[in-house]
């Protein structure tokens, strides 16, 4: 692009393919090139001056290349100011050290880009997940969640990003609570421990007046054979939901599901009720 003065109304946009002018050489060729004549050097295309009316008499362009050596692009100076009208050999370097500059600042910006997008899509899955998923990082700190942690823990974000999970998972109230924090927080050290998942089926947590029940599952996140961190995953069970699953020990689970639907409150707590099963 090529501006015209600093009350230009736009850029008048030149296209040059890859190997063809000096700027499509050196973004082929990822080496520099120092013009001091540009009508007597064949490497000069002269069309690109056409669209602005320029005059390009000496011109230097260098390339951008990111870490993995690929080329971004290149940098153009035309028509140096002076008695000499070339660029010297200090104007290749001091050119070349912003080109090193501009191709960090776009390998920053893309890795910006690829951190916040997977940010996105990590929180549209977690969103999308009915049950808690808690990551706690290598140090067993809290990180993010998809939801409030104190209806499923009983401890606020805060606290758990201050504290590792072995400090108040603990802190649960009741015995049966205690007895199922204990066991949670064993999940947890075994998968960091052993960087294999972990899971548990209906554990009991005391959360003051009520205990809650959950299936649980914990996920290592392993690279390079070292645990990063792990995603805890808590499914609330209701009521209803257990009683289904208490039924499906000994019959199919639609008739399991049929059987405590037909009842107003969950048949849980030692209750009798009468049924008859009709299976084909």
């Amino acid at each position: 692009h090529i501006a015209e003065g600093a009350g230009a109304a736009g850029c008048v946009s030149v296209t040059c393919p890859m190997g063809m002018g000096v700027a499509g050489l050196v973004a082929k060729t990822s080496q520099s090139l120092n013009v001091t004549l540009a009508e007597a050097d064949p490497r000069f295309d002269p069309r690109v001056d056409q669209p602005s009316g320029y005059t390009t008499r000496s011109l230097l362009c260098v390339p951008v290349v990111e870490r993995r050596g690929q080329v971004r692009g290149v940098l153009q100076v035309l028509n140096k100011l002076g008695p000499e009208h070339c660029f010297s050999p200090a104007d290749v370097q001091q050119l070349t050290n912003f080109a090193v500059v501009l191709a960090l600042q776009l390998d920053n910006d893309d890795a910006h880009q690829l951190a916040t997008t997977r940010q996105d899509v990590q929180k549209k899955i977690m969103t999308a997940v009915p049950a808690l998923i808690l990551y706690l990082d290598r140090e067993g700190l809290a990180v993010m969640s998809n939801s409030p942690l104190e209806p499923y823990l009983g401890v606020s974000m805060t606290r758990a990003k201050m504290k590792p999970f072995s400090e108040w998972l603990p802190d649960m109230g009741s015995a049966e609570g205690e007895g199922g924090a204990r066991a949670l927080a064993a999940l947890l050290d075994a998968a960091y421990a052993q960087g294999q998942p972990q899971s548990w089926h209906d554990l009991p947590l005391d959360l003051g007046p009520v205990t809650m029940h959950y299936n649980v599952r914990v996920v290592p996140l392993v690279h390079g054979g070292a645990c990063d961190g792990v995603l805890l995953l808590l499914d609330r069970l209701s009521a209803a939901e257990r009683c289904t699953r208490t039924l499906q020990q000994y019959l199919p689970r639609p008739q399991a599901v049929a059987l405590a639907s037909a009842h107003p409150q969950p048949l849980l707590a030692g209750q009798q009720v009468a049924a008859v099963v009709l299976q084909a």
